[in-house]
């Protein structure tokens, strides 16, 4: 049978279903993606069963736990807490250490199994508003892919969709999103859904969401009813871990050959080999849950996005390696490099006082060169693709979110989402609800306003010593390179190497630093935003991700802002020398110090933001795959090592194995999200000082996915189902960092590349028409008899290696556009060298490109929104188009229904029908060229 789902891009995913196939797909959808558990018939259940002893009732969430002798108080809550989860409807069954057939291998862990029957099960899919299928929505398809025959169609539309399905996954083992449309959950109104098997009516992680919630009322104490929650319950070591299972073994199939979803997604999604293939994020969705699978829906997006600027960003750079040896095109190199150019032979003026050495300037041939890599003539095309592509990809998100939440059901307001049991229990204070009636915990205005004041004055504290660690850092390479060239002689190679020694050692402290800090904020950050008291998970969750990345954006960016917008503009000229000599001299003023190579600091940006972002990346990479593995391999060996050696080990329980894994936190998904984010800073905020930053990224993040796929799939415990509506705060997070990343990168081109200064040479000063010249055009010269205390009344701040007298009076050369001293102008009187009109003249060039830039990216910015809607039309259109079948299928459903109780009569009972629960629906699928005439609701 031809495959019935297409899809005509990766922006909407419009999938075409073919008619032919509909009265088969939802049970072929069924077959395939039902859970292939082992036989529930069975009495006697296997180590890898999901079910209770009977075999028949299965285990929807574990709680582990170990008796303390002496420590009645835990014994006591538990038991409270046990006896209130029965009577709230859950069915619970213990695997005792004591038990003589208990399958706890380390004799010392309690398993509490808990099953939630039908009953309570449909109760709380109202209550939360779980989306089920409600009919088949037929559609015929007229493809440009498929015609009605089932031959595939000629052309190039053709053959770029048969190209297309190499990167699909197996259809054959993971189908395409089965073609139904939704409707809020009603338990009495069985006949409105499309039911297999009502046991597996709602999926694994929604039967573990329903428990969760329940985990999260219930009292635990019965003298202090407002004491709930499993969580406080964790708190206080009463459980050792709540997890849900996961479906079977990821490395082999099933006893009689069957696949588990947790199988099919370690085979087509973490295996190694399909890293270039589309992900499953429908069913990453179904076994994980609305919030891990959007991150990856997220991910794949950014990383579809990522491909043009990642080869735009490789042709960059092989543009400046290719032609970094034409010294027609790379002028400045060629005047640099050839030795034997007067350019070449003019000796550049000390960095530092006393210990730095004069150079000539074919010393820094290499690093013109290297420069030249990254700030050659395509560097501000590509700087100006970079801002359009940033907020093209914020707007293509969007639009791409927009349908992702129609599709998966995703829509929710602030009704929906629960409020958070730390909420419920540390606030005392009550309000009527306004729109329930009913009490529920409530903090004044004037109480969140004072909490706020608080919390985001401690933060504001807390960045100021971020910022000032970070500028410490800065002040300690320039003391350290000062230390190291007093404390060693002209020939060691603490003297030659004395800069690469002062930048090596500062960025280790750095990255111990951010570590460190990183480290001990995200304790403090979680701590403030407790102190906060949100009231729904969502709102805790946005507080601590706007607290955490303000940190991190300063802890990462700084550096390179200070790079890029800061060091050597407080260099005046090296007349300054004798200041920085002095016995009483600050190293507070060390900033003047800090120049930049006679190459610019676009080199220094450039080598900075890679090392930055490469390192992290790698660092990052080892951590997430060593730590999980280690931490499984440490617990295994730990769990087996106590059980006794002289009995025979059966293979540990699926709940043991599960145990055994590293445990998964709500919070778990902010530092994949942060690590994105971060990345995406460097992608757009300073790419242009490093164009091939998109491809890193790009490689990153294919072996990201892989890595996280493995990760959740074989070394962590199975997350808990959370439902989210978007990305939370995270969208707001990166349309900031799209904002400033037009604004950098305008900065950059202007005040950090050689794009502006070259450009007014070429224009104002060339005398052929070229640049040829341009690197003794900024040069300022400079003569060393005005070191003189007689003249600066400053100590001389020569190098004391070699004849002093051969300095006394000698000409170098520093950059800077400054007004040499009149010819007129004794040696003996003083030359402060003042800017020059080029200087004036370069500065308002500057600054009028950076006004240019931002107006037409902003222009540019404002047509691409209008003319890409954040809604597309056809998900407006099938909104509205689902609310009409949905009332129609509600409605020939309560007329049939009451046609059966009243033996066809014409009466129509609807007093089941408008009682206050909602019906939020999505139709999942929509087509393009198909009419409504050709559009049906089958009946069920």
């Amino acid at each position: 049978m031809p495959n019935s789902h297409k899809f005509d891009d990766f922006l909407d995913r419009e999938a075409v279903i073919d008619s032919r196939s509909d009265s088969v797909g939802g049970a072929e959808f069924f077959h395939k993606l039902e859970v292939n558990e082992l036989s529930r018939k069975s009495a006697k259940p296997t180590s890898e069963t999901l079910y209770l002893n009977d075999g028949t009732r299965r285990i929807d969430m574990v709680l582990a736990y170990e008796d303390e002798e002496g420590n009645s108080r835990k014994t006591k809550k538990r038991e409270t807490f046990e006896k209130n989860l029965k009577e709230q409807g859950l069915q619970l069954e213990t695997e005792l250490k004591t038990d003589r057939d208990a399958t706890s291998q380390d004799k010392k862990t309690n398993f509490l199994k808990v099953h939630a029957p039908w009953e309570i099960l449909a109760r709380y899919a109202d209550i939360l508003n779980l989306q089920r299928p409600v009919k088949k929505f037929t559609c015929i398809s007229y493809a440009d892919g498929e015609m009605d025959d089932g031959t595939e169609s000629s052309g190039w539309f053709g053959r770029a969709a048969n190209c297309s399905r190499l990167f699909d996954y197996n259809h054959d083992l993971i189908p395409p999103d089965p073609n139904f449309f939704s409707a809020g959950f009603f338990g009495e109104s069985d006949d409105k859904f499309i039911l297999k098997d009502r046991e597996d009516f709602l999926t694994s992680a929604q039967r573990s969401h329903i428990v969760w919630q329940i985990l999260l009322r219930t009292s635990y104490d019965e003298s202090q009813p407002d004491k709930v929650g499993i969580v406080r319950l964790m708190n206080k070591n009463v459980y050792k871990a709540t997890f849900p299972l996961h479906e079977g073994r990821y490395d082999k199939d099933g006893p009689q050959g069957e696949k588990s979803d947790r199988r099919l997604l370690f085979l087509e999604w973490a295996h190694w080999k399909n890293f270039y293939k589309k992900q499953p994020l429908w069913l990453i969705k179904r076994y994980f849950g609305d919030k891990i699978g959007l991150y990856f829906a997220w991910l794949g997006f950014y990383n579809q996005l990522l491909v043009i600027p990642a080869v735009f960003g490789v042709l960059v750079f092989l543009y400046g390696a290719l032609t970094v040896g034409n010294w027609d095109i790379n002028t400045a190199g060629g005047e640099v490099c050839n030795k034997s150019s007067e350019t070449a032979k003019k000796q550049i003026c000390p960095e530092c006082p006393e210990y730095c050495p004069m150079r000539p300037l074919s010393e820094s041939c290499n690093l013109y060169n290297v420069a030249y890599l990254f700030d050659n003539d395509l560097t501000v095309v590509f700087a100006l693709f970079m801002s359009l592509w940033a907020t093209m990809f914020m707007e293509l998100w969007k639009r791409r979110q927009a349908v992702m939440v129609w599709e998966w059901d995703l829509e929710m307001d602030d009704q929906e989402e629960q409020t958070r049991p730390e909420f419920e229990a540390n606030v005392k204070t009550k309000r009527i609800n306004p729109v329930t009636k009913h009490p529920e915990p409530y903090l004044s205005g004037w109480n969140k306003a004072g909490r706020l004041i608080f919390t985001n004055s401690f933060v504001i504290f807390l960045l100021m010593i971020v910022f000032i660690a970070v500028l410490a850092i800065i002040l300690f390479r320039m003391m350290l390179l000062r230390w190291v060239y007093q404390g060693s002689s002209e020939h060691s190679i603490w003297f030659s190497q004395a800069r690469l020694l002062a930048s090596m050692t500062s960025a280790s402290l750095n990255l111990v630093v951010i570590v460190s800090l990183n480290k001990v904020y995200e304790h403090v950050a979680i701590w403030l935003v407790n102190w906060e008291q949100p009231r729904t998970q969502s709102d805790f969750e946005q507080s601590f991700t706007f607290k955490m990345f303000f940190f991190q954006f300063i802890n990462f960016y700084s550096p390179l802002v200070y790079i890029a917008s800061i060091k050597g503009r407080f260099f005046e000229h090296p007349g300054d020398l004798g200041d920085r000599a002095k016995e009483n001299y600050s190293y507070f003023e060390g900033f003047k110090a800090d120049n930049c190579d006679t190459s610019g600091c676009f080199f220094e940006l450039s080598i900075q933001l890679m090392v930055v972002m490469i390192g992290k990346q790698l660092m990052n990479n080892v951590i997430e795959f060593l730590v999980p593995k280690f931490i499984h391999t440490w617990k295994v060996y730990l769990y087996n090592n106590t059980t006794n050696t002289d009995a025979e080990k059966d293979i540990n329980s699926r709940w043991e194995q599960d145990y055994n894994l590293q445990g998964w936190n709500q919070m778990a998904l902010f530092d994949e999200y942060l690590e994105m984010v971060i990345q995406y800073g460097f992608v757009t905020i300073f790419v242009s000082a490093f164009p091939l930053a998109p491809f890193f990224a790009l490689f990153n993040n294919i072996i990201e996915v892989r890595l996280d796929a493995y990760k959740y799939t074989t070394q962590i415990r199975r997350p808990l189902a959370q439902k989210v509506k978007s990305i939370g705060a995270w969208l707001g997070i990166l349309q900031t960092i799209t904002y400033i990343a037009v604004a950098s990168n305008a900065v950059i081109i202007a005040h950090t590349s050689e794009f502006i200064p070259r450009l007014m040479y070429y224009y104002g000063h060339s005398e052929d028409g070229t640049y040829r010249g341009y690197v003794n055009f900024t040069l300022t010269e400079f003569n060393t008899a005005r070191w003189d205390t007689n003249v600066s009344g400053l100590p001389w701040p020569g190098p004391k290696y070699g004849n002093h007298s051969e300095f006394d009076n000698f000409t170098c050369y520093f950059k800077a556009f400054r007004q040499t001293a009149p010819a007129n102008l004794s040696l003996s009187e003083y030359w402060s060298y003042p800017k020059d009109m080029e200087w004036v003249t370069i500065l308002a060039i500057k600054f009028a490109f950076i006004v240019i830039f931002e107006h037409v990216v902003s222009l540019i910015v404002g047509i691409i929104a209008v003319c890409i809607p954040d809604v597309p039309a056809s998900v407006k259109m099938q909104v509205q188009r689902e609310k009409l079948l949905a009332r129609e299928a509600l409605f020939e459903s309560e007329l049939k229904a009451s046609k059966d109780r009243h033996g066809g009569g014409r009466k129509t009972s609807m007093a089941s029908f408008g009682t206050g629960k909602r019906s939020s629906l999505a139709i999942k699928r929509y087509s393009t060229r198909k009419s409504e005439d050709e559009c049906s609701v089958e009946e069920t």
